[in-house]
């Protein structure tokens, strides 16, 4: 049996997001996405995620039925989904599924329908009535093509039908035999029905393989010749459960006996599960197979899920198996040897030595319990000493182990002085010219070993310290001491001399030299440096340059100029013509993350070994891993602050959104759709009018934009594999609307509204400035009034005051002295009512007697006066508190007139003996009552009093004020005004 064609296998199961683990179909659609069937909804896989379609009511593209069974992709590119409920069809545009049952309703609960094949605009479907429906895909007309297929119970091996695309016909598993349908007429005939046919592929010609309980037959339709094929390679096939052809050749699944691939050229491969086999498919019963348009193989096993075989399986990784005795002893692997019978001699921590056959893919162990001399089971480092021979470095001591006849003789360590040392931690074995041994260790320093001898003698250099690593290249020996700098020294005839080149400065952790390009390549604890000859550093690889990570424990060259790196996050395979790296992680097979010091080697065969935590690996550098796929970035998810957005088209197919202008928070989750790179895949973006350049980042990258502005937005996407020349996978136009009050007709409105409110402003300027003018010359209209009205008062009373005195004064010196002294009286009367007269006209000019107390208590001593003087008793009630109210010259003057006019009427004409004046404050409010016992007045004729009344209630209107006059036991006056 062959064993040309290698496959890297991985397993996805219930584990990986899978909704259930048997897939009786598997196809992938026009995006690239793999759909497969299950006992719980469908499945869509993109190489990394699952997104599960489950039976969800309510929800636009839940699938009706929970068992589903079929899996067809039209010419539309459309899913159509068979079931236990009837068929679905699912819209990947839309991300909505519309629902059909049977043409015929079944009585029953069951309404199983299988989706067969697609033709250009039909879907071909059996249904549980016998009936073969074909589904006109944009109408969903249906038509009936036969009803002679009897429904049976391996309803799945219909799946396992094949269609004759030239013909336009349908072979398929019948009840009994086989079938051949002609899709136009619907005819119908049946081959084969004494046998029980679970799978149809077609091989070329007129030959077809059918699939039976025992085997495969190879049927020649046209002359009906048939082989009966019980075996494969050697092994038996049992009952065949699905077929497959490609290009190469083709697969058979079993029941039991796993999958088998027949090539063209006759070479054939079985696949089997084993527990020995880290590398090997999940189980012996195969449900389905389905070879992809890139070469990749997808199985279902059992109830197991899906194995996926990727042709060209670089990586290899073996680990300890407790339950096999042909695997690892100890999954910590420390260093590699190979003897002289390709072998390989592989140092482990704590299971002692394993001996690995690369072509029986066997292993056996060495520890103390079996190999006498040996010092201890944990390894740290081997070199060959000779032939058979080689050097084992142990946490506790070294030995001599012959290779053939696996016997070890234990070496001695002395000081510098020849006193014998306990035996050390070793750390490393390294030539020390052409007859000696440099040896590391961790208590003591460096020894030298002599070829040949038994004891290792300590050297001066560097003491008892900690020396985890030395190399010896060209003469140059690269020393690094734990806690202390790393070391450089030039060895000429064993004399040392340090040199201190600029990369002093990096701990050393391994250091290889290639001649033809006169460099050495220099691992460190800060990635990795090119330094030519003259240790001159040329450049600095790190993170950002592509390297996984910047811990270097070990480094192989192979022949191809890749310089292999394990690290602590994986291996990074580095071209040294093109200087680009390629990144590989426990997705591609390997046994983990983290590596082991100084635990790298290349084989014989140019296979590259690396040990680390879970194992180790072998690399194959001659295989070509290099698959026509085409990987693709798609959205998965968008969200505009937090929220799912959902439209009318399902986010991977929609171009542009709009969106309100508080949507500023946008969340865009990203997914690839590829199935070789996996985890290693990145990818590239951009968010026009927010980033300025291109940015990567890992598959599956969550990217958020947060704060964006309303305006327009394009996002570009494409996978890291494409180059940036090539068109975006992802064109997303983004709109934020900009708020009412940013839009143009808000804008305008504004405008027009700030134009407006300008020119009320300027109107209300210029309003208000000639209110002042008028205001102004109003007080200047008042000012002039209230000089005129002072002129004429003056001119009144003092003029007639004056001419008085003057008529009176008149004449004195030759009247007799009676009638002079009456006429001075009189004279004397004039002059105090002039004074008086004169000291109010003053009085109501001070702007400093404006209050309401200044006022009352003017108008009380003016009151007063009158009646002291005409000898009338009188009683004055003001408020003892009067507030603090300012009255204009106008109020002020009215009342006090008022008021003086009052008095004086009663003084000349009432006759009374007494008289009352009170005044009372209210709200804003102020009333002023004078009452007297007299007379009264005869309201009915007031001529008699001349102009006094008149005036009185003149001055009361000027003021706004009331003015009543009320005859009850005497007169009694009434003033109130508004203050």
């Amino acid at each position: 049996m062959s064993h040309s064609q290698e496959y890297r296998i991985l397993h996805w199961g219930i584990e990986n997001g899978l909704s259930q683990g048997i897939n009786q179909k598997i196809i992938k659609d026009k995006d690239g996405f793999i759909w497969a069937t299950s006992y719980e909804g469908v499945n869509r896989f993109d190489g990394k995620s699952f997104q599960n379609f489950y039976s969800s009511p309510g929800k636009r593209n839940a699938i009706k039925g929970t068992e589903t069974i079929g899996l067809v992709v039209d010419s539309l590119g459309k899913i159509w989904v068979g079931s236990g409920e009837g068929l679905n069809r699912y819209d990947p545009v839309t991300d909505s599924v519309i629902s059909f049952e049977p043409r015929n309703k079944n009585t029953g609960r069951i309404k199983y329908v299988v989706p067969i094949i697609a033709t250009g605009n039909e879907v071909i479907c059996l249904d549980i009535n016998n009936e073969l429906i074909g589904y006109e895909t944009r109408n969903f007309y249906r038509r009936l093509i036969t009803s002679q297929i009897r429904w049976f119970n391996d309803y799945s091996n219909v799946n396992n039908s094949w269609f004759d695309k030239k013909k336009n016909e349908l072979w398929m598993p019948a009840e009994f035999g086989l079938a051949r349908v002609k899709i136009n007429s619907g005819k119908t005939e049946f081959f084969w029905t004494d046998e029980h046919i679970n799978a149809i592929e077609y091989l070329s010609g007129d030959t077809m393989l059918l699939g039976t309980k025992d085997g495969l037959l190879k049927w020649a339709i046209s002359n009906n010749s048939s082989q009966h094929i019980e075996k494969i390679g050697g092994s038996t096939l049992g009952k065949v459960t699905c077929i497959n052809s490609d290009e190469a050749g083709y697969w058979v699944g079993t029941e039991e006996h796993g999958l088998f691939r027949v090539m063209r050229n006759g070479d054939v491969r079985h696949l089997s599960k084993s527990n020995e086999q880290l590398n090997s498919i999940d189980g012996n019963k195969i449900n389905t197979i389905y070879s992809d348009n890139n070469g990749i193989v997808w199985i279902s096993v059992g109830t197991n899920g899906i194995d996926q075989l990727i042709p060209g399986h670089r990586f290899r990784h073996y680990s300890e198996n407790p339950a096999s005795n042909n695997s690892l002893s100890n999954n910590i692997v420390r260093c590699f040897m190979e003897d002289a019978q390709h072998n390989i001699w592989i140092a482990t921590q704590g299971g002692g030595l394993n001996i690995y056959n690369p072509a029986q893919q066997k292993f056996s162990a060495l520890t103390t319990n079996n190999l006498p001399g040996l010092p201890f089971n944990l390894i740290r480092f081997m070199v060959r000493d000779g032939e058979n021979s080689g050097l084992i470095g142990t946490e506790k001591g070294m030995c001599r182990l012959d290779l053939r006849q696996l016997k070890a003789e234990r070496i001695k360590f002395v000081d510098i002085k020849g006193s014998q040392l306990r035996p050390p931690y070793i750390e490393q074995i390294t030539p020390y010219g052409d007859s000696a041994w440099l040896i590391a260790t961790k208590e003591f320093g460096l020894f030298e070993l002599k070829k040949e001898s038994k004891t290792c003698t300590q050297l001066p250099f560097p003491g008892n310290k900690h020396v985890f690593y030395v190399a010896l290249i060209n003469n140059l020996l690269f020393v690094s001491i734990w806690d202390d700098d790393p070391r450089i020294f030039r060895i000429e005839e064993k004399k040392w001399t340090e040199i201190r080149p600029d990369l002093s400065a990096f701990l050393v952790t391994y250091v290889l030299y290639v001649p033809d390009s006169k460099r050495y390549w220099i691992g460190t604890l800060k990635g990795l440096l090119e330094v030519d000859e003259n240790l001159k550093i040329i450049r600095q690889y790190t993170t950002d340059d592509g390297l996984t990570n910047h811990y270097i424990y070990a480094m192989v060259l192979d022949k191809e100029g890749i310089l292999w790196i394990s690290t602590n996050k994986g291996i990074s395979a580095f071209d040294t013509h093109s200087k680009i790296f390629s990144q590989y992680t426990p997705a591609d097979g390997l046994q983990g993350y983290e590596y082991n010091a100084k635990a790298g080697f290349l084989a014989a065969d140019g296979k590259i070994y690396f040990g680390g935590i879970n194992g180790f690996d072998v690399i194959n550098t001659r295989t070509n891993v290099s698959l026509p796929e085409d990987s693709r970035l798609y959205i998965r998810q968008l969200k505009v602050n937090n929220f799912i957005y959902t439209g009318s088209t399902d986010i991977k197919y929609t171009r542009e959104i709009y969106l309100p202008y508080s949507a500023g928070n946008i969340t865009i989750s990203t997914g690839i759709i590829d199935f070789v790179m996996r985890a290693n895949h990145q990818i590239r973006y951009k968010l026009e009018g927010a980033d300025k350049e291109w940015k990567t980042a890992e598959r599956d990258f969550v990217i958020n934009y947060s704060g964006l502005a309303p305006g327009q937005y394009r996002f570009l996407g494409v996978a890291n594999d494409k180059p940036l020349s090539s068109k975006p996978q992802v064109a997303l136009t983004i709109f934020i609307a900009h708020p009412w009050w940013q839009s143009w007709w808000f804008t305008s409105l504004v405008i027009v509204a700030f134009l407006l409110i300008v020119v009320l402003i300027i109107r209300f300027y210029y309003n208000r400035k000639l209110e002042k003018q008028k205001i102004l010359f109003e007080k200047q209209q008042a000012v002039e009034q209230e000089r005129t009205r002072i002129a004429m008062e003056m001119h009144d009373d003092l003029g007639s005051g004056l001419t008085t005195i003057r008529y009176l004064a008149g004449g004195l010196s030759y009247l007799p002295p009676a009638v002079t002294k009456e006429k001075a009286e009189k004279i004397v009367s004039s002059a105090k009512s002039l004074v008086d007269n004169m000291n109010d006209i003053i009085w109501t000019m001070k702007s400093d007697n404006n209050t309401l107390d200044e006022t009352l208590a003017y108008i009380r001593k003016q009151a007063t006066e009158q009646l002291e003087t005409a000898g009338i008793d009188y009683l004055v009630d003001f408020p003892k508190n009067v507030p603090v109210v300012q009255l204009s010259s106008e109020i002020k003057r009215n009342l006090l007139l008022i008021s003086k006019e009052a008095i004086h009427n009663i003084v000349k004409h009432s006759a009374a003996t007494s008289v009352s004046l009170s005044a009372q404050f209210g709200t804003n409010q102020l009333e002023i009552k004078i009452i007297d016992n007299g007379k009264g007045i005869d309201l009915g004729d007031v001529s008699k009093f001349g102009n006094g009344l008149k005036n009185m209630r003149k001055r009361a209107e000027e003021i706004d004020a009331t003015f009543e006059v009320t005859n009850r036991k005497g007169t009694t006056i009434t003033i109130s005004a508004a203050v």
